[in-house]
């Protein structure tokens, strides 16, 4: 299920479409979020070929009911819900025995399979994670190559001294232009980014 996502159609103009029963809507819709949502339940499985089929039949099963979602929010939320307890319940059964891909599709999903508190902690850090990483992305693309590049090396730990020799500008502008990249990445309707500006701020990375 793949459809090239034309970068002017908004997310909510998908979803309009899709509750239209607009198809082609359905898999730019997947083309968007794909990455993040197999990011997600590979992260769970540790088995990349049954995570993204998980994601894929979990996605495709959002069609019956497209008239129900609202907004991106509501996707998300779905599939967050529905990625997580599969997830967990294959991640049992892979600790039993070895499961393989046709077993995603052959065997029945269990709808009223209830998380114990210990997943549902799990389920929600590998939430928060995958979000943090798809918003830094996502953040990457709409600023300027000459701030993608600060951030980028400041991700990976230089300081403002080594950054500004590396790329030839005052320390001073480095400051500037960090505070910029980080106003640019958080504009009014993103998701929180406060692990990524966290870390920006304080050379930090919250994942380790």
């Amino acid at each position: 299920m793949k459809s090239p996502v034309n970068p002017r159609t908004s997310a909510s103009d998908l979803m309009v479409n899709i509750r239209k029963g607009d198809k082609i809507s359905f898999t730019q819709l997947y083309s968007k979020i794909a990455p993040a949502f197999k990011m997600f339940c590979c992260g769970i499985v540790c088995e990349s070929d049954v995570g993204e089929r998980i994601f894929e039949r979990a996605f495709s099963e959002l069609w019956p009911i497209r008239l129900h979602l609202t907004s991106l929010y509501t996707v998300k939320g779905q599939l967050y819900e529905r990625c997580g307890k599969i997830c967990m319940y294959f991640k049992q059964l892979m600790e039993e025995r070895a499961v393989s891909v046709t077993e995603v599709d052959s065997l029945p999903w269990p709808d009223d399979y209830a998380l114990s508190p210990e997943q549902r902690v799990a389920v929600d850090i590998r939430v928060v994670h995958t979000e943090t990483i798809n918003n830094l992305r996502e953040g990457l693309e709409r600023i300027s190559p000459l701030l993608r590049k600060i951030v980028q090396l400041t991700w990976k730990g230089e300081t403002d001294q080594e950054i500004a020799r590396r790329l030839k500008i005052p320390e001073a502008m480095v400051k500037t232009l960090l505070a910029e990249a980080l106003a640019a990445m958080n504009d009014a309707g993103q998701a929180d980014r406060a692990p990524l500006v966290s870390f920006l701020k304080g050379r930090r990375n919250p994942y380790q």
